[in-house]
């Protein structure tokens, strides 16, 4: 993860400073970002699948990436009903769901800030 991390910041800063988009997809691509992102959202869709099912879930990261926050926040997130339909994500309500979970994911469990 901190190696992708590392790379993506890397490909963002190339882009940037030289605005050359001919590369940007095929290198966005071997950063493995999506893949990172895939294995969340695949988490955090097995939450609440389990959620659904009456199944007790317990979820436990100790490498210091915050990926217990990430699914746990992302599986609250998906399992909220006014988050079910995707044309309700213009709603405020949605918003301050969102934001709330933000919140109780990031602040109250002492997000790493600094190191970020």
């Amino acid at each position: 993860m901190r190696k992708s991390f590392s790379h993506l910041q890397k490909q963002c800063v190339k882009l940037f400073e030289t605005g050359d988009t001919s590369a940007w997809w095929s290198d966005l691509g071997s950063t493995n970002w999506f893949h990172h992102i895939s294995t969340i959202l695949v988490g955090a869709a097995r939450i609440v699948q389990s959620y659904r099912s009456d199944v007790s879930v317990l979820v436990h990261c100790s490498d210091g990436w915050d990926r217990t926050s990430q699914v746990s926040s992302r599986s609250k997130l998906q399992s909220h009903s006014c988050c079910n339909r995707a044309h309700l994500f213009r709603s405020s309500t949605v918003t301050d769901v969102a934001c709330a979970i933000c919140v109780f994911a990031m602040l109250s469990y002492g997000f790493l800030w600094v190191m970020r």
